[in-house]
C-alpha cells in the first residue's frame, strides 16, 4: 500500500506515512459525548415547571394586592385629614400615592431559583450535566440585566428562560 499524499511505499499496519504524515484512513471523528442519548426536552418536566411558575406568580399578584389595598386605604386618610383640616398641602402626597397604585398594576416576572429548576424532572442528561426542560439542550446563556442585582438563565438554543440567581453565580 501507498501513501495516497507522496506515494511512499507504507507498512500494513502503519495509522500515518512516515515522510509525510498523511493518515493512511479517513476516520470518522468520535464524540465524547453522544447526541442520540440526550433526551429532547421533559413534557414532566415543563408542566411541573408551569405549575411553580404559576405559583410564584399567584405569590406575587397577592402580595402586590394586599400592597394595593394598603395605599388606597392610606389615600382615603391623607383626603380625609385634608378636608377635616381644611388644607392643600395634601394633594402631593395624594398625586404620588395615586401613582404608586397605578404603577403596581404591571405583570410580575418570575423564575425559578437554579435549585428549584435542577429538582425538576428531565433537567439533567445522563451524564448528570444540565439540560433545558423545554428542547433538551445543554447550552446556558447567562445574563444580567442593566442595573440589577441577578442573573438569568435561558437556553441559548430556545431562548426560554430557566432560572434566576443572584449576580455573579
Amino acid at each position: 500500500m501507498d501513501c495516497t499524499n507522496c506515494d511512499t511505499p507504507l507498512q500494513p499496519e502503519a495509522q500515518f506515512c512516515s515522510k509525510c504524515g498523511e493518515p493512511t484512513e479517513k476516520r470518522p471523528r468520535q464524540h465524547s459525548r453522544h447526541r442520540h442519548q440526550r433526551p429532547e426536552g421533559s413534557a414532566e418536566g415543563q408542566a411541573k415547571y408551569a405549575e411553580l411558575i404559576a405559583q410564584k406568580e399567584e405569590s406575587v399578584r397577592s402580595m402586590k394586592r394586599t400592597w394595593r389595598m394598603f395605599l388606597i386605604v392610606a389615600l382615603v386618610v391623607m383626603l380625609a385629614a385634608g378636608v377635616a383640616l381644611q388644607t392643600t398641602n395634601v394633594a402631593l402626597p395624594c398625586v404620588i400615592a395615586a401613582l404608586f397604585i397605578l404603577l403596581s398594576f404591571g405583570a410580575p416576572d418570575v423564575r425559578l431559583t437554579e435549585e428549584e429548576y435542577y429538582v425538576l424532572p428531565g433537567s439533567r442528561d445522563l451524564q448528570g450535566e444540565h439540560s433545558c426542560i423545554h428542547c433538551g439542550h445543554r447550552g446556558v446563556y447567562r445574563h444580567s440585566p442593566y442595573r440589577t442585582s441577578h442573573t438569568d438563565a435561558e437556553c441559548s438554543k430556545c431562548k426560554k428562560p430557566l432560572w434566576r440567581g443572584p449576580k455573579g453565580k
